[in-house]
């Protein structure tokens, strides 16, 4: 189980908090990424909180990314997740259950094609890609 330190930068997100409790990833608040790239200010505070957060030994994902100029941003600088509306917009928990339905069924399907169960070799040489999801829903070759 991981704990996540949601709307870090805002509020009651007390930096003693980083290291009182057993945390494994700190979420940057929409309100400082809704400003990225443009305003030099919020750009400033979402490079230091990645730093920082990297050099706790933590994951960060930024909420609310809305534009690929945001997310050009986020990658550039390290952020290893990233959520918002540029990914997919909120859906019910029915819709959401349908989604992971179906992508559960294709990758199965995709896990068949790559060890030749369909007739597929993958890519030739007997290694085909290896395809994985990431919480920000974009799909990752590697």
């Amino acid at each position: 189980m991981k704990i996540a330190f949601d709307d870090f930068g805002t509020g009651y997100a007390s930096l003693s908090y980083l290291t009182r409790f057993p945390l494994s990833r700190i979420k940057i608040d929409r309100s400082f990424v809704r400003k990225i790239p443009d305003d030099a200010d919020a750009a400033a505070i979402v490079r230091s909180l990645i730093v920082m957060g990297h050099n706790l030994g933590l994951e960060v994902i930024a909420e609310g990314v809305e534009t690929e100029a945001q997310a050009a941003f986020l990658l550039a600088e390290g952020c290893e997740e990233a959520q918002g509306f540029l990914y997919c917009e909120p859906v019910s928990a029915v819709d959401f259950e349908k989604h992971l339905r179906a992508k559960q069924l294709a990758n199965k399907a995709a896990h068949r094609l790559a060890r030749g169960l369909k007739g597929g070799r993958g890519n030739g040489n007997g290694n085909a890609p290896r395809r994985t999801w990431r919480s920000s829903g974009r799909r990752r070759t590697d």
